[in-house]
């Protein structure tokens, strides 16, 4: 949001390349500062770095586009399986039993999220497929549907919100399809997030979250989505780095 408060509304971020520096403390307030990189006809760049008490504990290279026709067009299609649309997925709490039974989700996982939820603008519902023993852990994908309990009054703020909500469990990814029970972990953390905006969305609207991990090794795990509509459009492109 700071970085596209420097341009002209015509311009909307393509491609959002964070890094997490530190841990955060919500007791302090949070300086952003923005550098202008580039102003193009079509393209703009910015770079951002999140300072507390002068620490840099967050910095993001963003690139912004112009709306632009384009003479190519590949669109991939919707989540690869059949999954249940938000309404008939069980809410957390009516469902932390299954996935306390299955190692999917650890005591203290599920504690955190529904506290998040409590406090969060968005509501979430968790769809983890059945996966027999002989599923190869690159073949396993987990979803989550997420949309925001109000409105926006100012619509240029969807984009900010579905970035915001992307990072959300990512790392529950890398151990749920590699089969590690949840309780094995001890901790993981972010280090750093990738964003493609393909198409505009809603994020007052269900969008649904696929989510897999494709590499595992040297004590990290690079885990990305893909975001579609509720009518399987294919809106954006998520990559994220844990340990």
């Amino acid at each position: 949001m700071a970085a596209s408060r420097t341009l002209s509304r015509e311009f909307r971020a393509h491609s959002i390349h964070c890094y997490f520096l530190v841990a955060g403390n919500s007791e302090y307030p949070v300086l952003y500062e923005v550098e202008n990189v580039r102003v193009g006809r079509s393209f703009a760049t910015r770079n951002v770095h999140a300072k507390q008490n002068g620490i840099p504990i967050f910095i993001a290279g963003i690139s912004f586009q112009k709306p632009a026709e384009s003479t190519l067009s590949f669109v991939q299609e919707g989540a690869g399986r059949s999954i249940p649309p938000p309404e008939e997925i069980p809410k957390l709490e009516d469902s932390k039993e299954y996935y306390l039974k299955h190692q999917l989700l650890s005591t203290v996982e599920i504690e955190n999220i529904e506290t998040f939820l409590k406090q969060s603008p968005f509501e979430m519902r968790l769809y983890i497929p059945s996966y027999g023993p002989e599923t190869k852990a690159g073949d396993k994908k987990l979803y989550m549907w997420a949309k925001m309990k109000g409105k926006f009054k100012d619509e240029s703020l969807h984009q900010a919100a579905i970035a915001y909500i992307s990072d959300m469990w990512f790392l529950g990814t890398a151990y749920i399809v590699n089969s590690i029970p949840a309780n094995d972990v001890s901790m993981m953390v972010s280090l750093d997030h990738s964003i493609y905006f393909h198409a505009p969305a809603r994020a007052d609207e269900w969008l649904l979250f696929e989510k897999s991990a494709s590499w595992v090794g040297s004590n990290r795990a690079l885990v990305q989505g893909n975001i579609f509509t509720k009518s399987g459009q294919h809106v954006a492109s998520v990559y994220q780095e844990v340990r």
